[in-house]
């Protein structure tokens, strides 16, 4: 049963009690909140966290340190002291992004050894097993994203996602989205060149 289910049905569950102490509120307090999707605990019971994290309204700012290898450069030790320095520094959270190496590998291994919950975006692994050029672009702006990815890349499709949804918010506020329209026809200009 999930904290969710079981704030729900109105108990305060161990993980529940151990984020009310580390944030100073009531136990209630954080199952209340829980309870109607205000709060989330950060559990996982096929391995559970050294340090419960309760993320959420009427909490404290939690602090999310990035790690991760790329296919450039992969080396175990250096994410394990990538981990270290970021409980050192106090992250309450720490996300592996790792896209090169041995990524299951590495993910078990900072698994056992993180003290504060280690999340992971599988996607990223699950692309580079189906063969996808996964690669970090150092330019500023989606522009150059844009045109690096197609230099790179070769293929009759391209999925380009806007991540952050600019264009979405621009659409919201009324403005013109001149950066979409650009981009497709980057993409179709470069479509008909490379064929």
């Amino acid at each position: 049963m999930t904290q969710l289910e079981r704030a729900r049905r109105g108990e305060i569950t161990p993980e529940m009690k151990e984020g009310a102490t580390a944030e100073g509120v009531d136990a209630e307090f954080i199952r209340e909140n829980v309870a109607v999707g205000r709060i989330v605990i950060l559990a996982n019971k096929n391995r559970p966290p050294k340090k419960t994290c309760a993320i959420g309204v009427g909490l404290r700012t939690k602090v999310n340190a990035n790690i991760g290898t790329s296919p450039d450069y992969a080396d175990l030790d250096k994410e394990m002291a990538k981990l270290r320095a970021a409980e050192e520094a106090g992250a309450d959270t720490v996300m592996d992004l790792s896209t090169g190496g041995d990524i299951t590998g590495i993910r078990r291994k900072l698994l056992q050894e993180a003290k504060v919950p280690l999340g992971s975006v599988p996607i990223y692994e699950a692309a580079i097993r189906a063969g996808a050029d996964v690669f970090m672009q150092q330019g500023k702006g989606k522009g150059m994203a844009i045109r690096t990815a197609l230099s790179r890349i070769k293929g009759d499709i391209y999925v380009i996602i806007d991540g952050d949804a600019t264009y979405e918010r621009l659409k919201e506020r009324n403005r013109r989205c001149v950066g979409r329209a650009n981009a497709l026809a980057l993409i179709q200009g470069w479509n008909h060149h490379s064929q």
